[in-house]
């Protein structure tokens, strides 16, 4: 589970002297945050490598990578790139601050700091990535599949043609059709429509790995993403989602309806558009 479920938030707090990392993990533990220790930079990018989370403390003055460069260097990376950071300095000179904001800090706290003020700003800097999380769902997430959408798709695919055109990682695309909506939707009311798609939707994510990226394309199709990945093993997956979709009867207040779907793929080539690659995938055999 990743710090994004807001069950407890994760705070990473990076500083060499371990008096500090005391004082501050147990103000933060008796609030229900849940600490990470790191004593140096380079400690805490390995940490950052097997954990997300929602928030970094980062100390400037460190021997060795000072707090600038750690920051400098989360800040580059892909999943971390936009967790926010706050220093915990006592160098509060302008050049210092505004070299922190320059690599990437949200804010400062300075030390020694007062508990009352260390919490209500963490607390703030918290609250307002809940937010820009919900704002992101809203634009990304269909409602109804809980899937990505059509535009955050295109996102991710542009993403993995960058990928490969930098590193050769291949990625495929199936495009998976239920045949006869039509029908569905002149014949069952929108609430069995509704529940049809939501449960398509969940034996999609259940037949699929986890790296594997799955989307509410269209009112009657969903496309899944499969990075680093060939034709021959999209296909093995495709077979393996189609034989669990045909077995399931999705069941309604009209009756025990069975589904068809139809597949298209595609796997990308050098310097091929996503339009293009979109299209090679839209063409589902009859």
């Amino acid at each position: 589970m990743t710090a994004t479920t807001w069950e407890k938030p994760r705070i990473l707090i990076v500083d060499d002297i371990p008096e500090n990392l005391e004082i501050a993990g147990r103000i933060l533990e008796q609030n229900d945050y849940a600490v990470h220790v790191a004593d140096s930079g380079e400690t805490a990018l390995q940490i950052l490598d097997r954990v997300d989370f929602d928030l970094i403390l980062l100390d400037i003055m460190m021997p060795g990578m000072d707090g600038f460069e750690t920051c400098r260097h989360i800040k580059a990376h892909e999943r971390h790139g936009r967790t926010p950071i706050i220093y915990l300095t006592a160098k509060v000179d302008i050049d210092s601050v505004n070299r922190g904001f320059q690599c990437g800090a949200a804010d400062y706290i300075r030390k020694p700091f007062n508990a009352m003020e260390f919490l209500a700003r963490i607390k703030t800097h918290i609250d307002l990535k809940k937010t820009i999380k919900h704002l992101e769902d809203i634009t990304t997430i269909d409602y109804l599949t809980r899937l990505s959408n059509r535009t955050d798709m295109l996102d991710k695919i542009a993403y993995e043609t960058y990928r490969y055109e930098r590193n050769r990682s291949p990625f495929a695309l199936i495009l998976c059709r239920i045949k006869g909506f039509d029908d569905l939707q002149e014949d069952y009311s929108p609430d069995c429509r509704d529940q049809i798609l939501y449960e398509l939707s969940e034996v999609i994510k259940d037949n699929i790995r986890k790296s594997d990226l799955p989307s509410r394309w269209q009112a009657d199709a969903f496309m899944i993403l499969f990075p680093d990945t060939g034709y021959e093993t999209a296909k093995i997956i495709a077979d393996k989602l189609d034989r669990q979709i045909r077995e399931k009867i999705f069941k309604c207040p009209e009756g025990r309806i069975k589904i068809d779907m139809g597949y298209g793929f595609a796997i990308y080539a050098p310097h091929l558009s996503v339009e293009d690659l979109v299209e090679e995938a839209s063409r589902i055999p009859e």
